[in-house]
């Protein structure tokens, strides 16, 4: 029981790692390198399959400049008042972090502003269902 336990852990934390790789415009082979490991290794701790050491958790928060207690779930930055994109406090699942990726590959801005409005609309819509 304590294994599944930890593993939804690891996704967890992993899921922060890769939006915060993200929102600040990282590879995983350029966030390896600032850490001396591989991209696979990123992508093994942002799937949640391997787990983070404290050591690498404290590496990982000093990159992003946010507190290793928020890559463990606390909801707030090192320096008092600032804040997060939403997208980094919530709970994000894979097809959403697949949509943002989709999102940020799209260099027409009439075209992202396009999909933006119709996500928008079908939320609504399912909000009124």
């Amino acid at each position: 029981m304590a294994k599944r336990k930890d593993e939804s852990i690891d996704a967890a934390i992993g899921a922060r790692i890769r939006s915060l790789r993200l929102h600040q415009g990282l590879t995983q082979e350029t966030l390896a390198g600032k850490l001396g490991i591989t991209f696979q290794q990123i992508q093994k701790y942002e799937q949640g399959k391997n787990q983070v050491n404290p050591t690498r958790l404290l590496k990982f928060a000093n990159i992003f400049g946010v507190s290793a207690g928020f890559l463990l779930g606390e909801r707030q930055l090192k320096s008092q008042g600032a804040q997060l994109p939403a997208i980094l406090t919530a709970d994000v699942d894979k097809d959403a972090v697949r949509m943002f990726e989709a999102f940020q590959q799209i260099t027409d801005r009439r075209l992202r502003r396009q999909l933006s409005v119709l996500a928008e609309r079908i939320a609504r819509a399912g909000e009124n269902a």
